[in-house]
């Protein structure tokens, strides 16, 4: 077993992303480093001021659990138990809008 040492403990603020210095080589995390300052400084949109812009991240929840148990299942499945993840197929497009889909259902 690998044992680490332990990391200290940092307070993380405005100065500690503005100190950060982006290299040719590091340059591809610049926006994963923007979005950690919004996340850690728990940025949010004021809609009458602000100086800084904000990121909105929004997922579908029902989506994201579906995967979350299909991924699980899969992981821990023994090898004779076969496991496929929901299909979704088109049911109809109206004349203005969008398809919708439908996914059946099995009880």
């Amino acid at each position: 077993m690998l044992h680490f040492p332990e990391m200290p403990a940092i307070k993380v603020t405005e100065a500690t992303f503005e100190n950060i210095t982006f290299s040719r080589k590091s340059e591809s995390y610049k926006k994963a480093i923007e979005i950690q300052n919004y996340l850690l400084l728990q940025y949010h949109p004021d809609v009458s001021r602000g100086r800084n812009n904000v990121l909105a991240l929004m997922f579908d929840m029902n989506m994201l659990w579906e995967q979350f148990v299909y991924v699980s299942l899969r992981k821990n499945k023994d090898k004779q138990t076969t496991i496929t993840a929901q299909t979704s197929k088109y049911f109809w497009k109206p004349e203005i809008g969008y398809r919708s889909k439908i996914r059946p259902i099995s009880l």
